[in-house]
């Protein structure tokens, strides 16, 4: 029963606040997609192989926390968002699928270093258990080097913000804009004057 029940265990309150912060973040979206009950299995499942990967990889060390489970649901979040922007840090917009990719490299630095006291190889068991779910069931749709045009909607922040510059663009277009008596005005003044006549703004 402990693959199943070290992940709703953690180290700390800081272990466990970050874990339920990326669960609130990405988790939602997922859900939404997947419903509520496969959500709850495939985090589980994630969960497991987290479990399994930890065993094998620190066999006389114990393991407690839902990070392995939560990269499940990060790269799930990529399969379904690849291109939907993750602010870092609140600043710097980065694809979820090029955030999963850094993740990934990042645990593989760390445990190359040494680890410390993360179960690194336990994170990776967690992702890659979610790659293959999602291969074995068919739905492995994952971009992470092929460009193209965005196929999932866009964040309110980015639909506020095409909706600004449109509504720019519009009142530039009307500033710039000749009414007809501007224009006839001008047509008469090359008439008689020539072209040369006109000033720059004209």
């Amino acid at each position: 029963w402990q693959f199943f029940t070290y992940m709703y265990d953690h180290g700390g309150m800081m272990h466990l606040l970050f874990n339920l912060l990326a669960l609130f973040m990405f988790g939602r979206d997922v859900e939404r997609v997947m419903g509520s009950r496969k959500f709850f299995s495939y985090y589980t499942v994630c969960g497991l192989g987290a479990g399994i990967a930890a065993c094998v990889a620190y066999p006389h060390s114990d393991t407690l926390g839902a990070s392995g489970a939560i990269y499940g649901i990060l790269l799930a979040y990529a399969v379904f968002f690849p291109y939907r922007p993750v602010y870092l840090y609140g600043l710097a917009p980065i694809e979820s699928r090029w955030l999963v990719f850094i993740y990934f490299l990042i645990d593989i630095a760390m445990h190359l270093e040494g680890g410390g006291n993360t179960a690194h190889l336990a994170h990776l068991g967690g992702g890659v258990t979610g790659i293959l779910y999602f291969w074995m069931s068919g739905q492995l749709r994952f971009p992470l080097f092929r460009r193209g045009v965005p196929s999932d909607e866009p964040n309110v922040f980015h639909r506020w913000l095409s909706s600004f510059r449109q509504t720019v663009d519009r009142r530039r277009e009307e500033d710039e804009r000749l009414t007809a008596a501007e224009l006839d005005a001008i047509l008469d003044k090359i008439a008689k004057n020539g072209m040369s006549s006109l000033t720059k703004q004209e």
